[in-house]
């Protein structure tokens, strides 16, 4: 398709939005595969475990680089060429290789996915028409819960039907066809490119991005969020009972999702993105407290993952708001990448750590502690911007 044909904002969103889904497949598809992956490699759950948090680690190490070098290189010819390299990679994984190069394959996995996380949100805030830049965002803000429910819900199917390779198979064909939509119909020119830094300048711009209340408060909510949600996904369902297993656990990401289209919608309308965060953080701190004088329940989650869906919609709603340039929005969703990996890596070996030292209080402790930090963060950085005189959304 001709490069200068008019595109439909819509669509542009929507094939965005769709590359973020095969960028939280990345996630999800070795979290609905571990099963059948501890059937065909010997070794230790937590060598296994490293397929799932391995995929984080460049993303811990290089995630504003990323998006530093996503601004120099080209926002739509560094998302194609990530999800090329995330289906070839996930054809390998077809393979089932031996588990060291499985491992391999992930760790490079880390540099396609934290492309797509750093180029698509801030190509959808670009696209997207003014009127319509909060509901894109909050669209955006839904990939990981909405990837996570697909896989959960098609990859039982395909791997009981074609083996267990069969949805790394899917996930590469999913990422292949992404590829070529961005190809054929994002437009050039879409973002201003920027010069990339000197080595040099690297640190100094780390330095800049970590000490602005613009460009690191998406980021610093963000990593006490991303702490709880795969680990409360992982460390809570054994503990349930049956049916809560089986009918509220899948409930947990589908009632943040719903939240995101319905209340936090509705807020956005009337209040900054920053304020429906913390929002988000007071709720989900509330339900995560009645854990420490009621049974643990299934239901009470439901609850905090509601709230939780304000956190995860308004933070990204917040980075163009905050961030109006380009290419301080590719520095704070580098930010946010780089601590959603680290909240990630360290929140699921954390809970498992408290829960056997401490026992199940020790887990709501943690969701208290992490909600209670992040509405603390977002307090400070809030005076720092009113301090510093710049007037924001």
């Amino acid at each position: 398709m001709p490069q200068d044909r008019p595109v439909s904002p819509f669509l542009l969103i929507l094939i965005l939005w769709g590359a973020g889904l095969g960028a939280s497949m990345q996630f999800a598809k070795v979290t609905v595969s571990f099963p059948a992956l501890q059937e065909i490699y010997e070794g230790s759950d937590t060598a296994l475990g490293l397929l799932l948090s391995s995929i984080s680690v460049l993303g811990v190490l290089l995630g504003l680089v990323a998006g530093l070098l996503v601004a120099s290189y080209g926002f739509r010819r560094m998302l194609m060429w990530a999800l090329f390299l995330g289906a070839t990679l996930s054809a390998v994984q077809t393979l089932l290789p031996e588990l060291k190069v499985f491992l391999l394959t992930r760790l490079l996995e880390g540099l396609s996915h934290l492309a797509i996380v750093v180029a698509a949100p801030t190509l959808m805030a670009l696209v997207a028409p003014a009127n319509w830049r909060n509901l894109a965002m909050t669209l955006w803000s839904a990939f990981f819960g909405v990837g996570y429910a697909l896989t959960a819900a098609i990859g039982p199917v395909l791997i009981n039907s074609f083996g267990s390779a069969a949805l790394f198979g899917a996930h590469a064909i999913y990422l292949l066809i992404f590829a070529i939509l961005v190809m054929l119909f994002l437009p050039k020119g879409a973002a201003q490119r920027e010069t990339f830094p000197k080595l040099t300048d690297l640190l100094r711009r780390h330095w800049k991005a970590y000490s602005s209340p613009y460009e690191f408060a998406p980021a610093a909510g963000w990593l006490f969020y991303t702490c709880t949600f795969v680990s409360v996904m992982t460390v809570v369902p054994p503990m349930l009972t049956e049916f809560e297993r089986a009918v509220l656990v899948p409930f947990m990401p589908i009632a943040s999702i719903v939240s995101s289209f319905t209340l936090n919608a509705m807020l956005l309308r009337y209040l900054p993105a920053i304020v429906v965060v913390q929002i988000g953080l007071i709720g989900a701190l509330a339900f995560a407290m009645t854990g420490l004088w009621l049974p643990l329940s299934g239901w009470m989650f439901i609850g905090m993952f509601a709230f939780m869906g304000l956190v995860q919609s308004a933070s990204f709603a917040s980075i163009p708001q905050l961030n109006p340039s380009a290419k301080s929005q590719a520095l704070a969703n580098g930010a946010m990448s780089q601590m959603g990996n680290l909240g990630n890596l360290v929140g699921t070996p954390l809970m498992f750590a408290l829960l056997s030292g401490f026992g199940v209080t020790s887990i709501y402790v943690m969701l208290i502690g992490c909600y209670g930090a992040a509405f603390v963060a977002h307090l400070w950085l809030a005076h720092l911007r009113r301090t510093r005189g710049r007037v924001t959304a």
